[in-house]
């Protein structure tokens, strides 16, 4: 009996569970665009992780949130870690707005990412100030090139995928993000 436990675990473990692992595999997606190019569709959660969008600006509860991050920036006083949190609140903006894109809340989404834009700025006077005072640039800043490339990877997505208004904001966006990786350089 004791062998016959033990032969069945070797087959679970050498045969089948093997053939388990294959079928998670997952092909990278592609799709069709009007102009019959192929774009690379965005996982913003492995981009982001473990970042989510949580409430959303059409949720009753987002005066709270933002208020809390409101507090929570108060008690930063590094001006790098200032921009990089700023940054963190950008790409949470953005996030949201993908979600309420995917619900088709066009409006709400582009107040999500009017508020996204305000702090990539915000995030942008944070870094110059540190710069001006000469702060210690390399060691307080983690990686912030980093995020500032996946978020480009992600509203460079949208921008090929959508348009109208949203199309023209998440320009604007793309050029928010250039404007900051060159005042992080």
């Amino acid at each position: 009996m004791k062998s016959v436990v033990i032969s069945l675990f070797i087959l679970f473990t050498f045969f089948l569970l093997p053939f388990q692992i294959v079928t998670l595999a997952q092909e990278e997606k592609m799709i069709a665009t009007p102009e019959a190019q192929l774009i690379e569709q965005v996982d913003s959660f492995a981009l982001f992780w473990p970042i989510s969008a949580g409430k959303t600006v059409d949720d009753t509860l987002f005066p709270l949130k933002k208020f809390k991050e409101n507090m929570r920036g108060l008690l930063i006083f590094s001006s790098p870690k200032k921009a990089e949190y700023q940054l963190f609140l950008a790409t949470k903006r953005f996030l949201e707005a993908e979600k309420l894109l995917k619900e088709s809340k066009n409006d709400q989404m582009l107040k999500s990412l009017d508020l996204g834009l305000e702090k990539l700025a915000s995030a942008k006077s944070s870094w110059e100030k540190a710069r001006n005072a000469n702060a210690q640039r390399v060691n307080e800043m983690t990686n912030i090139a980093t995020k500032i490339d996946n978020l480009n990877k992600l509203i460079a997505y949208y921008e090929n995928t959508t348009d109208g208004d949203i199309k023209s904001k998440l320009g604007n966006v793309k050029t928010a993000l250039e404007e900051l990786k060159k005042a992080v350089q």
